[in-house]
């Protein structure tokens, strides 16, 4: 399509976006989910192990490893939520938040209430290179 056919159908549909727009509004979004793991309620994301950490302080010694490799199903990802929340809902929390970040589960793992089939484990790598790209 033209940039003036666009252009005019931008004028009779102003909520329309160009591929450009949408893939800037998806960078946006990625760099939202990669300042939700730098201050996250205590978890930590380890690209180098690809695994989401929980720790009191940064100094303190590990209490969960979640290895993001092996959750293949949007059920390994419930079986972690409810098994933090059952030990400390806050907690929980900052699990959800970091599973959307890394997961992005809506879009990669289900919709509309029907499971789709994903790697954790490219999920995860894929996450790690932006998450070490924008850290630069």
């Amino acid at each position: 399509m033209s940039e003036d056919s666009f252009r005019n159908l931008k004028e009779k549909f102003p909520m329309l976006v160009s591929l450009d727009e949408l893939s800037d509004l998806a960078d946006i979004e990625e760099r939202k989910n990669m300042d939700v793991l730098r201050d996250k309620q205590g978890w930590s994301f380890n690209s180098e192990l690809l695994t989401l950490e929980l720790r009191k302080t940064s100094s303190s010694s590990l209490l969960y490893d979640v290895d993001l490799e092996g959750i293949n199903s949007t059920a390994e990802m419930l079986d972690w939520i409810f098994h933090i929340h059952a030990k400390d809902p806050c907690e929980a929390h900052g699990l959800v938040d970091a599973f959307q970040a890394v997961f992005y589960p809506c879009a990669n793992c289900c919709s509309w209430g029907k499971e789709k089939e994903f790697s954790g484990s490219k999920l995860a790598r894929t996450f790690a290179e932006k998450f070490m790209r924008d850290k630069v």
